[in-house]
Parts: C-alpha cells; sequence; structure tokens
C-alpha cells in the first residue's frame, strides 16, 4: 500500500517473533488538527521498525521516513517511556504533519501523526515489531515464498573467518585493525563549519600534514602549518590531496610545522593560563566598577 494513497484497511500476520502489519488512515482537513494513531504495537512486543508514507491528497504532495521505536514498558513498572528516531525523509514536499510516540498503562505503544492545518493526509504505515521469544523457529508459507523467523547462534566473521582462518592483508589481521592516529600520509578536515576543530589539531599534534577546509575556526587553528581549500570545493580539495600525496618533501614540511605549531599554542597548560588571566581580569574590572 505504500505506492499508492488509494490503499485502504489494516492487514496483519503474527509470528512467533514478529507482528507484520501494514495500516492506512485517512485523516480529513482541520485547521486544528489532532493527534491520530496510525500504528501500534502491544506489550508482548518490545521494539518496532516502521516505514511510513503521508501522502496530501489535497495538493499532490508526498512524504516518506523511516521510525524506529523502543519503549520500556514492564507490568508493575515506574516507566513508561518510549524512544524512537526518525530518518531517512525523502519526498516531494516536506513538513506535511510530525511523527510521536507514546506507550499506554496497559502496554500498548503508538506511533501517533498530527498533520498539517488545512490538508487531507493519507497515511500508509508498514511496521515490523519484533520481541525476544526464545523458542523454535517459525514459518509462513505462501504461493511463492516463504518467511521464516528463529532464533540460534550467530557464527559470522568473527568466529568462522577471523578465528578460524587468521586472514590477513599486509600482516595486519583482517577486522582487528587498531587506529594510529600517526599512522597516515595526510589528514583532511573537510567540514564546512567547526566550532574549534579539534580533529585538525590532533592530526596536527601526530605530526600529520594537514589538508583543511575554511570553515568556522578551522583557519585559525590551522594557521599557515597546512593547506587550506575554500568549504564545500571538492575540486580544490581534491587538488590539494593529489598536491600532497605527490610530495612526501611537503608532507614532512607541513607535519613538523603542524606539530610544532600545536606545542606552541594549543597545550592545556597554555589554555589553563590564558584562562586564568581572563579570570583575573574579570576581577579587576569589577573591582574598579565597585570603587
Amino acid at each position: 500500500g505504500l505506492a499508492t494513497a488509494g490503499i485502504t484497511g489494516i492487514g496483519t500476520v503474527d509470528m512467533k517473533h514478529a507482528r507484520i502489519e501494514g495500516r492506512t488512515t485517512s485523516i480529513a482537513s482541520s485547521t486544528s488538527p489532532g493527534i491520530h494513531t496510525v500504528g501500534l504495537y502491544p506489550d508482548t512486543y518490545d521494539v518496532a521498525y516502521f516505514v511510513a508514507q503521508v501522502a496530501d491528497t489535497s495538493n499532490n504532495q508526498y512524504e516518506m521516513a523511516e521510525i524506529i521505536v523502543v519503549d520500556d514498558f514492564v507490568t508493575g513498572g515506574s516507566t513508561q517511556e518510549t524512544y524512537d528516531t526518525e530518518f531517512g525523509e525523502v519526498g516531494t514536499s516536506v513538513g506535511l504533519g510530525t511523527f510521536g510516540t507514546r506507550v499506554s498503562a496497559a502496554g500498548t505503544t503508538e506511533l501517533m501523526f498530527t498533520p498539517a492545518a488545512s490538508i487531507n493526509t493519507v497515511v500508509n504505515v508498514y511496521m515490523n515489531a519484533i520481541r525476544h521469544e526464545d523458542d523454535a523457529k517459525d514459518n509462513i508459507d505462501f504461493t511463492n515464498a516463504l518467511i521464516e523467523s528463529g532464533f540460534a547462534t550467530y557464527e559470522g566473521t568473527e568466529r568462522d573467518i577471523k578465528r578460524s582462518f587468521e586472514l590477513k592483508h599486509e600482516t595486519d589481521p583482517i577486522f582487528n585493525r587498531s587506529f594510529e592516529g600517526n599512522n597516515s600520509d595526510i589528514g583532511i578536515a573537510p567540514s564546512s563549519y567547526e566550532g574549534f576543530g579539534f580533529p585538525a589539531g590532533e592530526a596536527m599534534s601526530c605530526g600529520i600534514p594537514l589538508i583543511s577546509t575554511n570553515g568556522g575556526s578551522l583557519p585559525e587553528v590551522v594557521g599557515n602549518s597546512g593547506i587550506i581549500v575554500p568549504h564545500s570545493n571538492p575540486n580544490e580539495l581534491r587538488k590539494a590531496i593529489k598536491e600532497l600525496l605527490l610530495s612526501p618533501e611537503k608532507r614532512k614540511k607541513l607535519g613538523e610545522k603542524g606539530r610544532k605549531r600545536v606545542l606552541e599554542k594549543f597545550t592545556w597548560k597554555r589554555a589553563a593560563k590564558e584562562l586564568v588571566e581572563v579570570y583575573r581580569e574579570a576581577i579587576s574590572n569589577a573591582d574598579n566598577r565597585s570603587r
């Protein structure tokens, strides 16, 4: 039903470990729209994944989003909270309404939708609710397909490949390579904006030649100890990367300059000293005003 706003009704399939449901909710236009339940699962389930499509049938506009919901309801417990995150939003328009979640005193978790004012909407929701139930697998046999669920110990790359075969690449174990900050040819800070630019400072402190954008405070951190390019300009960034990769001598020079700059300007000792001076100046100004 997600492909069209013309599908109506509710379709539900219950399995041992999951509930699969498709639900359509039509909401009439209102200047003061209310909250509508567009999906729900009972307390016997613990988490749900939703794909929700909102169709503005008044203006032929659409929005679609993925939503994950977890609840902490326990019978007789003191809390009844839900935790949700919405992602993967696409559509021909934005602002058709807002989603939210709640859990009732009976433990039913609801996905709610409040439409924008003065539009007719149809909300199609696909739900896959899951619960933890350690028992035998379950099968649903269709004419041309089979859905199977079950619990078992995961036997994947961690156990089967890494431990059994000990695969390596250039003497480094695959899937188990630790990060060393000074084991890089170049460092890149491609941000459009940085409040301070800790990643840039950390790279410079390791002696790594740095390429940075001019976003936010990055130029103040990097100074003349790195290559600075305009932010949001992939062509200039590409040229700078190529330049450093082709010049070992320049990499070495910038790496040394960057480390020297960090040691001179960005140590915690210097930061503490300058903070003390700020406090002293503030106290002195306050004393002068009180006289």
